[in-house]
């Protein structure tokens, strides 16, 4: 009884840290304010020099299509960057706008039809994930190597797109970024969360996941 005990209060404060280990941001667009929880183990990105850095290198790769909102990413990374002790990171992402017109605006319609004119059809979207999860698996930099894949999940909160491209790390050894970006609407505003995850070989699957996660919490919370 007194075993079974301590593994229920174990439990309980598991739970509780993985509650109370991500935390609240919030960003704007189109004169909204939106909250974010981020995934755990993330902080946002801030001010300071070697951050501002990071999010102007950054959002020159968004533009013109889209409008960098916010950056985050892995904490302890980003504290490293701070103090100089690195130069890139390995987990990190940002919450960009997509534009119409050179403009964040309202796309005049909800949100299940927005996904529904992104998505494609089921056979198409699986083909994407198994191409994917293949190039992946592998291991091999130059099959992952600069590729968009589309599409490769769907629900109702989202969207899930994949692109690897080369990616050097911390060391200077090659790797790969695996890229899985949210794709939904807040508000009628397309927002397209992008995490990306630099390595020898990135998980798909625990990317999406914590996407998938990301995006159920971000549509309730809006």
């Amino acid at each position: 009884m007194r075993a079974f005990s301590i593994l229920r209060a174990s439990v309980f404060l598991t739970l509780i840290g993985v509650i109370l280990g991500s935390h609240a941001e919030t960003f704007i667009a189109a004169g909204h304010t939106f909250q974010i929880r981020l995934p755990q183990g993330y902080c946002a990105i801030g001010e300071s020099a070697p951050e501002r850095a990071l999010i102007a290198n950054s959002a020159q790769g968004f533009e013109p299509a889209n409008r960098l909102l916010m950056g985050f990413a892995n904490c302890e990374e980003l504290a490293q960057i701070r103090t100089g002790k690195r130069q890139r990171l390995h987990q990190y992402g940002f919450v960009l706008a997509a534009l119409r017109k050179g403009e964040v605006g309202r796309i005049g319609y909800p949100r299940d039809t927005y996904l529904a004119l992104l998505s494609g059809d089921e056979q198409a979207i699986e083909r994407a994930f198994q191409k994917a999860k293949l190039a992946l698996d592998v291991g091999d930099p130059a099959r992952a190597s600069a590729k968009n894949f589309g599409i490769v999940r769907g629900d109702l909160n989202a969207v899930y797109l994949a692109a690897t491209s080369d990616g050097e790390l911390e060391g200077g050894e090659s790797g790969t970024t695996l890229t899985v970006t949210a794709a939904t609407a807040l508000k009628q505003i397309p927002i397209n969360v992008v995490l990306a995850e630099r390595g020898a070989r990135p998980l798909l699957e625990r990317l999406l996941a914590i996407q998938k996660t990301l995006a159920a919490e971000l549509v309730k919370a809006n």
